[in-house]
């Protein structure tokens, strides 16, 4: 009997938020006030049916407007609302109410003080379309709001340090990449400064070999010819030729 009593009344309640909604003048939704009142009648049976713990008495509701031509956006899972529903607790009465209109959009936005933590229920109605938005905001304790901080925090000092030490290796690249080249350009000034010394201890090395050669040929050729000589009688020891001097030519 009870259950068949709080149909009839959520019917009807149906019915009234209904008529508010279809009566609205959508061309001169601009100009027309709405007031959190006006829908206080659909808002409070969702926001109990909610608070109530049971999802499928408020998936019914939001058939009930599906089926009127309403279309009622609201997804969340069973476990989700279970935690939600946990960390409010239960009702106890009913907050503020504030009533904004935005171009063709309505929205209701209704703070309910609980048990455990306040929440906030955000109805939204697009006249035009004729699409019902639900949202819910529990509020967040102390510690989870320290917590979040200090996390945004941590998050903030850690991007700064890696773009710095970034930033540095970037910096350190550019150095490495000027001394490797001055190295390279250094490098052909080097060879080039060696070479002379090398080519000219080569053909130093050259002009004495070919200066005893051509000593030792002299000096063959005189023993031969003083031997043929009955005056002069060669030394035993040889004969040396200490310099060669190169004469003009008359």
């Amino acid at each position: 009997m009870k259950k068949r009593l709080l149909s009839i009344i959520s019917i009807f309640a149906c019915f009234c938020a209904l008529l508010v909604f279809q009566s609205a003048p959508v061309s001169h939704a601009a100009s027309y006030e709405y007031t959190a009142e006006d829908f206080s009648g659909y808002t409070n049976q969702w926001i109990e049916l909610w608070l109530g713990g049971d999802l499928s008495a408020l998936e019914e509701l939001n058939q009930q407007y599906e089926s009127a031509g309403m279309d009622v956006a609201y997804e969340i899972t069973e476990d989700a609302y279970k935690a939600e529903l946990e960390k409010v607790g239960e009702f106890n009465e009913y907050g503020e109410a504030t009533c904004t209109t935005e171009d063709d959009v309505v929205t209701v936005s209704q703070k309910v003080d609980c048990t455990n933590r306040d929440a906030e229920f955000k109805f939204s109605w697009n006249m035009t379309t004729g699409q019902i938005t639900w949202t819910v905001d529990v509020e967040a304790t102390m510690g989870e709001t320290v917590a979040k901080a200090g996390l945004n925090t941590v998050l903030g000092m850690g991007t700064v340090f890696v773009v710095l030490i970034f930033i540095s290796f970037v910096i350190s690249l550019f150095g490495l990449l000027s001394k490797a080249k001055k190295n390279k350009a250094e490098a052909p000034e080097a060879e080039t400064v060696e070479a002379p010394e090398t080519v000219g201890v080569v053909a130093e090395d050259d002009t004495e070999s070919a200066d005893d050669e051509i000593a030792a040929v002299i000096a063959a050729a005189v023993a031969a010819y003083e031997s043929e000589t009955e005056s002069y009688e060669v030394p035993a020891d040889g004969l040396y030729v200490r310099s060669i001097k190169k004469r003009g030519m008359n």
